[in-house]
C-alpha cells in the first residue's frame, strides 16, 4: 500500500513538473519596443512623444507564473500563463497600486482607465519562442528574449 501511495505521489509530482515545462521555456528577461499606431499618435495619449515614436519596455516572466513589466517608468506586476502560442498577462498592480486602491477620480471613472489598465494582455509567441508580439489599437508591441 505504501509503495502504491509513493508511486501516486511521484506521478503527481512529475505531472506538475511536466505541465510547467511549456511556460518555463519562456521564463526570463525580454526587452521590447512599442510602436504607436497612427491613431494613438494623433490622440497623443499616454507615452506619446513627438520626437520618440518607439517606446522601450521590458518584461520579466518568472517560472512561478508571476511577471514584472515596465513601459518607460511605468511598472506593472501580475500573473502570466501560456496556452499554445498565446501568452496572457493579467495585471495585478500598476505603479504599485492594485485596482482596489487605485485613485478613482471622475476622469478615470468616465474614461474607463481602470478597465484599460488592469485588462488582460495577450501576446503571440513566435515559432522559435524568441519573440512575442501584441497588436492593438494603441500600436504594436514586440518583445525579444534576452537570455
Amino acid at each position: 500500500m505504501r509503495s502504491v501511495f509513493s508511486l501516486g505521489f511521484m506521478s503527481l509530482g512529475l505531472l506538475i513538473v511536466l505541465s510547467g515545462c511549456a511556460s518555463s521555456k519562456l521564463a526570463g528577461n525580454w526587452s521590447g519596443s512599442v510602436k504607436p499606431s497612427a491613431e494613438a499618435q494623433k490622440s497623443k495619449g499616454i507615452g506619446y512623444s513627438e520626437t520618440k515614436r518607439s517606446l522601450k519596455s521590458s518584461l520579466t516572466l518568472n517560472g512561478d507564473g508571476s511577471y514584472t513589466a515596465k513601459l518607460q517608468e511605468v511598472e506593472y506586476t501580475g500573473d502570466w500563463s501560456q496556452s499554445g502560442t498565446k501568452v496572457t498577462l493579467k495585471p495585478k498592480t500598476y505603479m504599485g497600486m492594485s485596482a482596489e486602491n487605485f485613485p478613482k477620480t471622475k476622469k478615470e471613472v468616465e474614461g474607463d482607465a481602470l478597465q484599460t489598465i488592469f485588462k488582460a494582455y495577450d501576446l503571440e509567441v513566435s515559432a522559435d519562442e524568441k519573440s512575442m508580439t501584441h497588436t492593438g489599437a494603441e500600436g504594436t508591441t514586440t518583445f525579444s528574449k534576452q537570455d
